[in-house]
C-alpha cells in the first residue's frame, strides 16, 4: 500500500505497488464501489503511477 484507503459513501480508492521477485516494481491505482451490504460491487485497477493534476 502506498496510500491510505480514501472512502466516500459508496466509493473507495487507494494506491499500491507490486514488487516482483526480479526487483521490478509496478505502481497501481485502485478504485471501486461498495453495495448496501458493504461488499465490494465494483473494483477498477489502473496500472501506472498517478500524474499530478494540471493547474486550471
Amino acid at each position: 500500500m502506498l496510500s491510505f484507503i480514501d472512502t466516500g459513501n459508496t466509493t473507495f480508492r487507494f494506491r499500491s505497488v507490486v514488487e516482483r521477485s526480479d526487483g521490478e516494481n509496478f505502481e497501481l491505482f485502485d478504485a471501486g464501489e461498495v453495495d448496501a451490504t458493504g461488499r465490494i460491487s465494483l473494483l477498477l485497477t489502473f496500472a501506472g503511477p498517478l500524474r499530478e493534476a494540471a493547474d486550471a
